[in-house]
């Protein structure tokens, strides 16, 4: 599952907390949550440079 919002914003769009709250504890029980740093590139943005650039792709 992905989200371009935290599980603490997740009640201001369902508009209830409770559900929200019940919800978000079904789904995250056992789970990883990866968050990513937006200033940098995704790996596909980084691929898409070295198509119009001679520079190699660094991991």
């Amino acid at each position: 599952m992905t989200s371009s919002k935290g599980p603490s914003k997740w009640a201001e769009f369902s508009g209830d907390s409770t559900l929200a709250t019940d919800i978000s504890d079904r789904l995250l029980h056992k789970s990883e949550i990866l968050t990513f740093d937006e200033t940098q590139d995704s790996i596909w943005e980084r691929y898409r440079k070295t198509l119009f650039t001679n520079q190699g792709v660094e991991s």
